[in-house]
C-alpha cells in the first residue's frame, strides 16, 4: 500500500493537464448552452408563427384570453 508521502507527490505535468481538462469542460458548457439557446429560439419562432397563422387564418384576436 502506498504511503502518505507517495500519494502527496504530484506529477510534473499535473497543472498543465488540469488546465486542459478545465478548458475542455468550459468549451463543452459553452457549446451545450449555444445548442440549448438555438433550440429555444427555434421553439419560440415556431410558436410565434403558429399564433400569427391562427390569427390570419381563423380570426384569432391578439390579446384575447384562452379558456
Amino acid at each position: 500500500m502506498a504511503g502518505v508521502s507517495e500519494l502527496a507527490q504530484v506529477p510534473d505535468d499535473y497543472s498543465e493537464v488540469l488546465e486542459q481538462l478545465k478548458t475542455q469542460v468550459r468549451s463543452a458548457r459553452v457549446q451545450a448552452t449555444r445548442t440549448v439557446n438555438t433550440q429555444l429560439l427555434v421553439l419560440y419562432w415556431d410558436i410565434g408563427w403558429t399564433m400569427l397563422d391562427r390569427q390570419d387564418a381563423r380570426g384569432w384576436v391578439a390579446g384575447s384570453s384562452i379558456g
